[in-house]
């Protein structure tokens, strides 16, 4: 290891009265460090108070840095001072801008120490890109990456700035086994620098593959340091995980009148990933598959199919009606829910508690909220202690806890379960286990898989074909903007999923579309929305004048009666 570069001594931490670790130890020289543990083990709390993000309830952090009478940054803003970079799981970008400006804002580069040198800035991060074998277009919004994408651009932006220490949270979390498979080759360079590297972790066999040494996190403590060797073993990334984590046989795939129903959607936004001729057919009681091959249309979709995106074309029908100019809500309230893989920034308010991030969530559900507005307290505490209880969220029963203190999985556990405790009739999901360890992800498809039993079809777009395999009866694999072949029962296969050579034996025309005579009328319009909802309208303020109507009616056929 060498001379130690940073070394922790009786690291103690509390966040409220509540342990995160305590009396960590460990020396980290120059090398590539992992940290492996669990959802909430502590390893994101201890990567940001290298960082500065944060301070120790109690112990020291010392880091060999250039800055003398500071054992560590007090604040993000002195890492540079320790020739330090971080690059976190939900770096925020700015959107607006396109790679290039997200990579090099506040390190700009200047021209007589006033103007940004933005050739010699771009000359930078090209040769960065060439040297870790990058791909990125810099020109490109932040808006329309995909997560590989957004992985890239925090490990350049951080690169950047080139530091002697580079701490990186979770950097391959949500990645395919062919993008894990970069991202080792990009490791395997850091490992031939002279940088220390400490990075946290859930794959133990990427950590493995790829530290010198990896430490092991558990109980509040480093429980045990090994020393490693680079692995040349490639195929580990293409191992099927899921089978050791559940048994699961699934039921045949069955035909009839689709419960959910896409007919040609495209999307053609220069911001977003376009697609188009999507077809999808989901039955009731479905758990249907969507492989999203290259990682980069989860998002797109799911907003897409909920319509929070407008697509250019097509046509989506839910139980036989047409959803297709619905808003979100309006959608939300015939029994479709979602959760999208980017849950922190679309899904909470990480200001809010529990308790308020339940509500958002729920505002238009009568048995939540009055029609006035008004929130009935006692039915929401009492849903938010199940949802804690029940889904293991943290060890207190506090709702009142705010978002941004839960560990990435515990959040992630809250989202997934105030969505399914709702019993949707059709349950969306993007990538809903990217943030899991082995025990969560466990509970949640046995969650699932009941809410599969009641009825309910679920429909799952992920990067990961193991997980496909295990749970969809159907699965239509997404790659260069269009569905490319449809696979069903049997032949929902890994194998088949990942070779392209293969994918002509399995057409997108094998689908069954059973279509009613509601599914053949005239597409649906804004106007034809806005006029079944007047006549919702009319009707609801009529009911009181038709109750009145028939109870004078009622009292004249009686007084008739009487007089003969």
């Amino acid at each position: 290891m060498g001379k130690a570069i940073l070394k922790l001594t009786n690291l103690t931490k509390y966040y409220d009265n509540r342990a995160i670790f305590k009396d960590v130890n460990l020396e980290i020289g120059q090398e590539v460090h992992a940290i492996v543990g669990s959802n909430a083990a502590g390893k994101t709390s201890l990567l940001r108070m290298f960082a500065g993000f944060d301070s120790p309830s109690k112990g020291k952090i010392i880091i060999s840095s250039v800055k003398k009478g500071t054992p560590y940054p007090r604040d993000p803003s002195e890492m540079s001072k320790f020739k330090m970079a971080y690059a976190g799981q939900d770096d925020f970008f700015l959107n607006d801008f396109n790679v290039k400006q997200n990579i090099v804002l506040g390190n700009e580069p200047l021209v007589a120490k006033i103007f940004p040198n933005w050739k010699e800035a771009e000359f930078r991060i090209n040769s960065l890109m060439t040297k870790y074998k990058i791909k990125l277009n810099l020109d490109k919004k932040v808006s329309t990456l995909a997560i590989e994408e957004l992985k890239k651009l925090s490990l350049l932006r951080a690169l950047f700035k080139e530091p002697k220490i580079l701490l990186l949270d979770e950097p391959t979390v949500g990645l395919s086994d062919s993008q894990k498979l970069e991202f080792w080759m990009i490791f395997k360079t850091l490992r031939s620098e002279e940088i220390t590297v400490i990075f946290t972790t859930r794959d133990e066999e990427f950590a493995k593959a790829v530290s010198d040494r990896v430490s092991w996190i558990k109980d509040y403590q480093i429980i045990n340091t090994k020393v490693m060797k680079l692995s040349e073993n490639t195929k580990m990334f293409a191992t099927d995980y899921w089978s050791n984590v559940i048994n699961y046989h699934k039921p045949q795939a069955v035909t009839g009148v689709p419960l959910l129903y896409v007919d040609n959607l495209a999307e053609n936004n220069p911001n977003l990933s376009d697609f188009h001729d999507i077809e999808l057919v989901i039955a009731p009681g479905e758990i249907y598959g969507i492989y999203d091959f290259e990682n980069l249309y989860s998002e797109v979709l799911i907003d897409s199919l909920v319509r929070i995106n407008k697509t250019k074309t097509g046509r989506i029908f839910f139980k036989e009606s047409e959803i297709t100019k619905l808003k979100p809500q309006d959608i939300s309230n015939l029994g479709i829910d979602w959760v999208s893989g980017r849950y922190i920034h679309k899904g909470v308010i990480p200001d809010a508690t529990l308790f308020e991030n339940f509500t958002f969530w729920n505002y238009n559900k009568p048995k939540y909220v009055t029609k006035s507005g008004v929130v009935k307290t006692t039915i929401v505490n009492k849903k938010v202690r199940e949802i804690i209880k029940e889904y293991q969220i943290f060890d207190e029963n506090d709702m009142y806890i705010k978002v941004q203190k839960l560990s990435k999985g515990e959040l992630q556990k809250f989202v997934l379960a105030r969505s399914i405790e709702e019993n949707p009739q059709l349950l969306i999901l993007s990538n809903p286990f990217c943030d899991l360890d082995e025990k969560s992800a466990k509970l949640i498809i046995k969650k699932l898989i009941a809410l599969r039993e009641t009825g309910a079809s679920i429909l799952i777009i992920d990067t990961d074909p193991y997980l496909l395999q295990l749970l969809c009866q159907r699965v239509a694999v997404m790659y260069h903007k269009q569905f490319v072949c449809k696979l069903a029962n049997n032949s929902v296969k890994v194998e088949i999923m990942n070779n392209p050579a293969r994918w002509q034996e399995f057409p997108i025309t094998n689908e069954i579309v059973i279509k009613t005579d509601k599914m053949y009328h005239l597409p649906q319009t804004k106007w034809s929305v806005k006029k079944e909802k007047l006549k919702k309208f009319i009707s609801y303020i009529n009911k009181p004048m038709i109750k009145l109507r028939n109870w004078i009616n009622k009292k004249l056929a009686n007084i008739k009666s009487r007089l003969g």
